[in-house]
């Protein structure tokens, strides 16, 4: 019996993300990256300004990743050497050139021409701003003004309109497992749930949802947040954007020992050794997704029958006939 392919999607931004679907893409599933849409500096900066283009910078990054053809991965992710385009991305620019003012569009060519394992599905098609508040009330107005914040962060929005990926909702609504992060908590992870849509798709998915916690503080933005305060920031930002609640959460987070606990009634945390040096490892994020998601994907796929076992029998039962004929 032919089973179907479990669908896992990761939702995020920057290496984090880049990391989780390294780790993904070891397992036999379908497989969707959400970046988010809110970069404001480098290549990606430029390119958002000059083309009218979401900034690319993140989709390229999951592209990269999930790159088959790591030959032309590594073009992907090199600069070029014109002084005139300041060391541009050649991968932002090869997305910006097949998009032709659609990112979704830009990233589907950008996968074909890499050989893709799985898609990219960018949270929105146009480029996001974000504001956001400190504890003291200061207003931030953009990804670099929120990295840059000496205090931790309140609350986060989208500054003006911004227009869904459809392909990125339909992808959570159709997922058995959503992976949340690693990454920049504020400006990766709720920057990804901000955009229109998305917040409600992860609150109707009836797909797993873990969400891997970073190694080490993130500086102001987070100061003084215990894992708990960042489920409890998320159900929040969720629940603020949609008026719905969001389900059960797995979070788990870098430690020595295995051990389940309640931080809120529909919250457990997953203690894991999930660091390899200052940086998450890939196999660490692979066994933790395992053992958190269990059966939905771990399932083996059994492959379909060649179409030549159809027609080998008549064949055979053509020779015997013939044997017996001669014999005859």
């Amino acid at each position: 019996m032919i089973r179907t392919r479990r669908k896992v999607v990761t939702l995020g931004g920057g290496h984090g993300q880049s990391t989780a679907l390294a780790a993904v893409a070891g397992l036999d599933v379908e497989l969707t990256a959400i970046p988010c849409v809110t970069d404001e500096g480098g290549c990606s900066g430029k390119l958002r300004q000059e083309a009218n283009l979401p900034p690319p910078g993140d989709a390229r990054r999951c592209l990269g990743t999930l790159a088959r053809d790591r030959g032309r991965a590594r073009q992907f992710e090199e600069r070029t050497a014109r002084a005139s385009q300041g060391g541009r991305s050649i991968g932002n620019l090869l997305i910006a050139d097949f998009a032709q003012g659609n990112l979704q569009q830009g990233c589907d060519m950008a996968a074909e021409w890499l050989s893709s394992r799985g898609r990219v599905a960018p949270a929105a098609l146009s480029a996001m701003t974000l504001r956001a508040i400190d504890v003291h009330g200061r207003v931030l107005d953009g990804e670099l003004a929120i990295e840059r914040s000496s205090a931790r962060i309140a609350q986060l929005d989208v500054n003006g309109d911004a227009r869904a990926n459809p392909e990125a909702i339909a992808a959570i609504l159709g997922a058995d497992v959503v992976v949340l992060g690693p990454g920049s908590f504020f400006t990766s992870v709720l920057a990804a749930i901000a955009a229109p849509g998305i917040a409600t798709a992860l609150v109707r998915t009836r797909a797993r949802l873990v969400l891997f916690a970073n190694l080490t503080s993130e500086g102001p933005q987070t100061e003084g947040m215990a894992l708990p305060c960042y489920a409890r920031t998320l159900r929040e930002h969720v629940q603020r954007w949609t008026g719905l609640e969001l389900g059960e959460l797995t979070i788990v987070a870098h430690g020595e020992r295995e051990s389940w606990s309640a931080l809120d009634s529909k919250t457990r945390l997953r203690r894991a050794p999930l660091a390899e040096g200052n940086a998450h490892s890939v196999t660490a994020i692979l066994r933790a997704i395992r053992d958190v998601a269990g059966p939905l994907v771990n399932a083996s796929v059994a492959p379909p029958r060649p179409s030549w076992t159809r027609v080998r029998r008549p064949l055979r039962s053509t020779q015997r006939a013939l044997a017996r004929k001669k014999r005859v």
